[in-house]
């Protein structure tokens, strides 16, 4: 709906998704089993995919940045007591059509990128055997028994 209402280009978001997938396909392929054992397979795969995702991520908060810029702008222009011009100057955009033209191009650079995203997720899948799922540091170490009771000792906790 962007692209037709801003004569912009469509997304062909399936033919990104077939290219990213076909490309993490390729990719497995020269890697191949030789030197690429499922470990080292899985972390290589891991960080690509885990970079899609951050692309998408980040596109998808620029998008909604540059769109709360609009909103923004069009409720300034609706105070009668601004200082600046609602209309360009002749011959140019106003300043909300170009923000609306920014936010336009970065809704479909987001959702291009969701399609890449979506694509390695899948390809992932296929390739390591796991559903992917972002790296998240445990807040918990592994302590020994003995650690555990001088930690709960010193709270005074009892067994």
């Amino acid at each position: 709906m962007i692209a037709e209402r801003y004569g912009k280009d469509e997304v062909n978001f399936d033919g990104i998704v077939q290219e990213t997938r076909e490309s993490f396909t390729a990719i497995a392929d020269a890697l191949g089993s030789k030197h690429f054992d499922e470990f080292a397979m899985k972390l290589v795969f891991d960080r690509l995919t885990n970079a899609m995702v951050q692309g998408a991520f980040g596109a998808g908060m620029y998008y909604s940045a540059r769109v709360a810029d609009c909103a923004n702008h069009a409720r300034a222009l609706t105070n009668d007591h601004r200082d600046d011009d609602a209309d360009g100057v002749a011959g140019f955009d106003s300043k909300l059509q170009a923000l609306q033209d920014r936010a336009a191009d970065a809704g479909l650079r987001a959702y291009a990128l969701r399609a890449t995203a979506e694509a390695a997720c899948e390809a992932f899948a296929e390739i390591t055997g796991n559903v992917w799922v972002p790296y998240s540091r445990s807040e918990t170490r592994p302590i020994s028994a003995e650690a555990a009771k001088l930690q709960r000792d010193a709270f005074a906790i009892k067994d």
